[in-house]
């Protein structure tokens, strides 16, 4: 008995510590008061995130002292622990999700079968799941420590040095790349504007705009502004449109960086957002905005940017929510979830889209890119480290193209028929012959590259990562020293 007491409390006090840092530092600090969830609801989260590290030890004890009369007590915890841990892993691969599953599987066999190694098989499972979901999710976050109280991002300056001196110096040495602005931080999302101003979204640093003589310019934004996922640019009105993660929607000139709107989403406090897209219609003189997990696209007219209602069409039709559309004519409508493909088209001079085609498809964590004048339609498939596209409208034939892992954003030249992907977790821009469905290069420009976008006027790529912002240098000369991926 007393051994068994020691083994619990020694593998127990491991259990709590790894929930105390999984669940409450990086779960409870950086997503709950991110959200801004009600003060009742909050707290009763935070109770019960407490509980649950709380009651799964206790429990074993309770089955301790009276034998094994309430034993599926603990295999109800067990239970719950993996559900929990799985969902925020499946954020980070969806084969961890699945080694979490047959963990807990092989550990019920195993305690069923070998009765006297219960409790070892049963502690070694807890300690297993938690310990898989604590790496997963702090290689995901990048370890940060958010303070609800200055609503920013703090991060250790040892967990923050991303950028090493290996990185910076093959990047300083690489002809195919050119530092624009190197600062670590947590760069995310860039776009072009008009001059070559570079405007980048960094979660560390707020947004701020390089101009083409170098000069770095900061507005005076809160850095939460700058909790964004996808930005828009207008090249006809010279103005970039968002939104955060705090369900606000900002529209900013590119060339003066001012604020030209700042306003509550319609579904603020109602839906959990976190990541949003936005595109701009010019056909309707329209923004069109979508919940990134609220399963609806608002309209905000172009010129006065109120709000003008939902796009018409059945959301209960949607399977899933993580919401991306590109629109091949005025009267269609492609709209992509993770969970599948839908068309939809207007019937005769309504404005009700109604669906025509869909398609079950699983691309969850995709980022877009929709060449107009070519009529393609890229999305990265982030699990599965490829790109697909669609042709049109034809969502029947999905094509795929390889690339490295993690693809995020992505930018088309159809000049020389070259997608360029950013790969979050492998430090490379990959350059994709789409024609010839070939890898023509991998560039390295750092940890985490994210944003990439490209310039409508000098045809100039520009990506940005944890290193800083590089434009691409992709020449002829470049493009020689061909190596392919596995």
């Amino acid at each position: 008995m007393i051994r068994k007491i020691i083994l619990l409390t020694i593998t127990n006090l491991i259990f709590i510590c790894i929930n105390y840092v999984f669940l409450i530092k990086i779960i409870y600090y950086k997503f709950l008061n991110l959200y801004e969830f009600p003060q009742p609801i909050d707290n009763i989260l935070f109770i019960l995130i407490i509980l649950f590290s709380i009651l799964c030890p206790l429990s074993q004890y309770i089955h301790l002292w009276t034998e094994k009369r309430y034993e599926f007590i603990l295999y109800i915890n067990l239970f719950v622990i993996l559900v929990i841990n799985s969902v925020f892993t499946y954020a980070v691969n969806i084969f961890i999700t699945i080694i979490q599953s047959l963990s807990f599987i092989s550990s019920l066999y195993l305690s069923l079968k070998h009765r006297e190694y219960f409790y070892y098989v049963l502690n070694a499972t807890v300690i297993l799941i938690c310990t898989i979901s604590f790496f997963a999710v702090s290689y995901l976050f990048g370890m940060d420590r958010y303070d609800p109280q200055k609503y920013s991002f703090n991060i250790e300056n040892k967990l923050t040095d991303m950028c090493s001196d290996n990185d910076i110096h093959k990047i300083m040495n690489n002809d195919c790349i050119n530092p624009v602005y190197m600062n670590i931080g947590r760069p995310y999302n860039i776009t072009v504007c008009k001059n070559m101003d570079i405007v980048v979204s960094d979660r560390m640093n707020g947004i701020y705009k390089i101009k083409s003589n170098g000069d770095v310019i900061k507005p005076d934004l809160p850095v939460e502004a700058s909790f964004n996922a996808n930005i828009t640019y207008n090249y006809q009105k010279d103005e970039i449109v968002y939104t955060t993660h705090k369900e606000e929607l900002y529209v900013l000139s590119c060339s003066e960086l001012n604020l030209k709107v700042h306003k509550d989403l319609p579904w603020k406090n109602i839906y959990d957002f976190d990541d949003g897209y936005s595109t701009t219609e010019y056909d309707l003189s329209e923004y069109w905005v979508g919940a990134g997990h609220g399963k609806r696209i608002a309209k905000y007219d172009m010129n006065n940017y109120n709000f003008k209602g939902y796009v018409d069409i059945n959301y209960d039709e949607v399977l899933g929510a993580y919401l991306r559309w590109y629109r091949p004519e005025p009267s269609t409508l492609i709209l992509l979830s993770e969970w599948g493909i839908y068309r939809y088209e207007k019937q005769n001079m309504s404005e009700n889209l109604i669906l025509k085609e869909k398609r079950f498809y699983i691309s969850p964590f995709h980022e877009v890119y929709y060449d107009h004048n070519s009529k393609i339609f890229f999305f990265s498939n982030f699990l599965f480290y490829r790109v697909q596209y669609i042709v049109d409208r034809d969502i029947s034939n999905v094509m795929s193209l390889y690339t490295d892992k993690g693809p995020r954003w992505l930018v088309y030249d159809r000049d020389s028929d070259i997608l360029y992907v950013s790969n979050y977790s492998e430090r490379v821009v990959t350059l994709i012959d789409v024609k010839r469905n070939i890898i023509l290069k991998h560039i390295m420009v750092g940890p985490r590259p994210r944003g990439i976008s490209k310039d409508i006027w000098t045809g100039k790529i520009f990506v940005v990562s944890g290193c800083g912002v590089f434009n691409l240098n992709v020449d002829d000369k470049c493009l020689k020293a061909n190596w392919y991926s596995n």
